[in-house]
């Protein structure tokens, strides 16, 4: 395992919890309590919105051009394009995400060069969309679908393996419904799961792109910079334990000794920062990582795990 995986690992392991609350409170999720926290998360860090009256509407189906603007904002990725589709003009609220998801490449529009960008995502539509997005091939397991020969073949593989992964599950009758609309409860569960699983973003869907991108030296330490900064500022003032503040210390001492000198071998820190962490009763642990993660923007560690594969080892 390079440094580089180390050195991340040290800073998402804050992450690694699926026990965060916070964000706003929206008023009609009573119903729909099995997505309370992922919606709470992705609003928290402005990647999903609601409407007026704090509602989140979570049965309302995802429209195609609500899907590129919330996987633009998760990734922070902003470039601009000419839109040759004839149905999305100027003034669509969408134009501007349209144009980057476009630009970028995981979605394409329709033959007939519209990108119908009001029409409701279906859960096999997502499913492909993530599995070109990570790169998720399907598992040498048994993932049992009871709708399976319901299912169109161009969708089939990607919805084998977005299930084998454990980013989206069928219903109660194992069935997966595969055109059944994806609910905005739906999409904020799968996008949740996604932060917390780690996965590693495929940047070669784009045939723009060039290969074997690399992340200057530089911009890496500046980004390291960042971090440790907020750390400091934000994160250690408002610790509570003596084992909390010891175990954040023990990750800014790692990476203000990597900044330093690159060559620095982080291996012991990490396992010293476990330990601590292990330590650590429930509500301790929670504290600790809500304090890291309300902190530091989502968007900035996300952006370490695209640029270092935290989670490849």
């Amino acid at each position: 395992m390079n440094r580089l995986k180390l050195l991340s690992l040290l800073l998402m392991m804050a992450l690694a919890s699926n026990t965060l609350a916070y964000g706003i409170e929206f008023q009609d999720m009573d119903r729909h309590e099995w997505a309370v926290e992922a919606v709470e998360v992705l609003s928290s860090q402005g990647f999903i919105k609601g409407y007026a009256g704090e509602l989140f509407e979570p049965s309302n189906p995802l429209s195609r051009a609500e899907l590129v603007t919330l996987i633009n904002r998760m990734n922070g990725w902003t470039e601009k394009a000419e839109i040759p589709f004839v149905d999305v003009s100027s003034q669509h609220w969408a134009y501007k995400e349209i144009g980057t998801a476009y630009q970028v490449g995981y979605i394409t529009g329709f033959p007939d060069q519209t990108f119908r960008p009001d029409l409701p995502v279906t859960r096999a539509q997502f499913a492909v969309v993530l599995c070109r997005l990570y790169a998720l091939n399907k598992l040498d397991i048994e993932v049992n679908i009871t709708d399976k020969m319901n299912i169109d073949s161009w969708a089939l593989t990607s919805i084998e393996a977005i299930v084998g992964h454990g980013l989206m599950k069928g219903y109660e009758d194992g069935s997966f419904q595969s055109n059944r609309p994806m609910s905005r409860a739906e999409t904020a569960v799968a996008l949740h799961r996604v932060l917390l699983s780690g996965l590693q973003l495929e940047m070669d869907f784009n045939p723009n792109q060039e290969d074997n991108v690399t992340v200057p030296e530089e911009e890496t330490l500046l980004l390291l910079k960042s971090v440790l900064e907020k750390m400091r500022v934000r994160v250690l003032p408002i610790l509570q334990t003596e084992l909390q503040k010891s175990a954040l210390q023990t990750i800014m001492d790692s990476i203000q000794a990597y900044v330093l000198d690159t060559e620095y071998d982080i291996s012991s820190d990490v396992e010293k920062a476990k330990n601590q962490a292990s330590i650590m009763d429930e509500n301790e642990k929670k504290e600790f990582k809500n304090a890291i993660s309300g902190n530091i923007p989502l968007a900035e560690l996300v952006e370490l795990n695209k640029k270092f594969l935290l989670f490849d080892y």
